[in-house]
């Protein structure tokens, strides 16, 4: 087996393993439930639900704020400059 081969061997299997990853162990809410929930157990539900998924996503931030170059606010880029002109465009 050459390089290419083993190469793209070791593609499918990790792709293979990426999809068998199942998702998020939060349930979506769909908008039927919304309007079908008529019961203050139904709202508590689909209350718990959205609970469940923001805490899932306070865990992935939280999880990202050791990666480097993490400093809690958007990064703006840098102007493009054009050395022919001496200006610089925002």
């Amino acid at each position: 087996m050459n390089t290419r081969n083993q190469l793209f061997a070791a593609m499918a299997a990790a792709l293979t393993l990426f999809l068998a990853i199942p998702g998020s162990a939060t349930a979506d809410v769909t908008e039927a439930q919304i309007a079908a929930a008529k019961t203050p157990a139904d709202h508590e539900a689909i209350a718990k639900a959205y609970d469940a998924e923001a805490a899932a996503a306070e865990a992935k931030a939280k999880a990202h704020e050791g990666w480097p170059g993490h400093t809690g606010r958007a990064v703006r880029p840098r102007p493009v400059r054009r050395p022919w002109s001496g200006t610089a465009i925002d």
